[in-house]
Formats: structure tokens, C-alpha cells, sequence
């Protein structure tokens, strides 16, 4: 639901978008390739992903697994 939402904001001709993850506790792997293709996406089209709300806990998750460097987060 996610990434076709996003993505028909992106199409649409939205080049940014901005996630509310105040209450995600947890991500899966599906989950992070849904962040990471929605990232591409929206740099393709000369904007970004931005993560908001997200928790320490989905922060360190974002670090190990190198999300960190692809999702751009706010505190």
C-alpha cells in the first residue's frame, strides 16, 4: 500500500516525499526495499525521501543495514 501510494504521488509529479514514522516500531525487508525504491524514485525526479518520527531503535536498524545512507531522515 506504501509504495503505491508514494508512487502515485510520484507520478503525479510530486518530487518529495515525507514519511511519518513516529509509529513504526518495526521494518522488514520488504518494507526497507519499498523505502529504497521510493528513494531512487524520487531522485530520479530530482527530489527525495525523508523519514520523519524515526525511533532510535528504526535508527540504528537504518545504520546496520545502510538505509541510513539512501532514506535521508529528520529526528
Amino acid at each position: 500500500a506504501l509504495r503505491r501510494q508514494a508512487t502515485a504521488c510520484l507520478d503525479a509529479g510530486q518530487s518529495y516525499l515525507v514519511l511519518d514514522l513516529s509509529d513504526v516500531r518495526e521494518i522488514d525487508c520488504s518494507g526497507m526495499a519499498a523505502l529504497v525504491a521510493l528513494a531512487r524514485s524520487a531522485r530520479a525526479r530530482g527530489g527525495d525521501l525523508v523519514a520523519r518520527g524515526v525511533s532510535p531503535r528504526l535508527r540504528g536498524l537504518f545504520e546496520m543495514t545502510g538505509l541510513d545512507q539512501v532514506v535521508t531522515s529528520d529526528p
